[in-house]
């Protein structure tokens, strides 16, 4: 069992997080794009980073890592969990991306924190979270709003598919999160990035 300290020291981490989350930066430019997952299976897991040319979609930079979780799963520190191994990838990589897409939610609920908001705060890198299903907040008219407020969008990228949600893990704003989202589309429902490294990892998985 962790120690009280540890869990101190992950409450000062998570509140320290929560007090930069509002940060957003204007992009003027991006040359790449990453897209990374992590999946475990009990202890162990995988975790996988591609890196592409943000205008042609080209594959530059494909790195995988086999690892132990550093913390036993639960809910509340999920974002430790998978985030860590991410970082650890992240800093291996020799094309750093621009922006970072992550499957999953992102900054809506204003006291919970994501494992795209960790990854983004810690790197200090764009983050853009792309769900599959609304795991806070609210649907209206392809909005997604929590408490009345606008925290990302709701796009249907395959008429026989669910939409997917779209928002921003740390530092771009939401208009632009849709903008590159739109912009990864090809004939799958999720963006080419994410679809890719979905794909490789489910694979991946089976040699955990």
């Amino acid at each position: 069992m962790f120690e009280n300290n540890y869990f101190n020291q992950l409450k000062e981490v998570h509140e320290n997080i929560l007090k930069v989350l509002n940060k957003e930066e204007n992009i003027d430019e991006i040359k790449t794009i990453g897209s990374t997952e992590i999946l475990f299976k009990s202890d162990k897991g995988v975790c996988v980073f591609l890196i592409y040319d943000y205008k042609t979609l080209k594959l530059i930079e494909k790195k995988e890592l086999f690892c132990k979780e550093c913390i036993p799963y639960s809910p509340r520190w999920s974002y430790v969990r998978e985030g860590t191994p991410i970082i650890e990838l992240f800093n291996s990589l020799e094309n750093k991306p621009d922006v970072i897409m992550i499957e999953g939610s992102g900054r809506v609920n204003e006291n919970i924190v994501e494992t795209s908001s960790y990854v983004g705060v810690l790197l200090n890198k764009p983050v853009i979270a792309v769900g599959k299903d609304l795991k806070y907040g609210k649907d209206e008219y392809e909005k997604i709003l929590f408490k009345d407020k606008l925290c990302g969008y709701v796009l249907k990228t395959k008429e026989i598919s669910k939409p997917i949600y779209i928002t921003s893990g740390f530092k771009i704003p939401i208009e632009k999160s849709l903008e590159i989202v739109k912009h990864c589309l090809r004939e799958n429902k999720m963006p080419e990035p994410l679809h890719n490294v979905h794909k490789i990892i489910t694979k991946l998985k089976k040699e955990i």
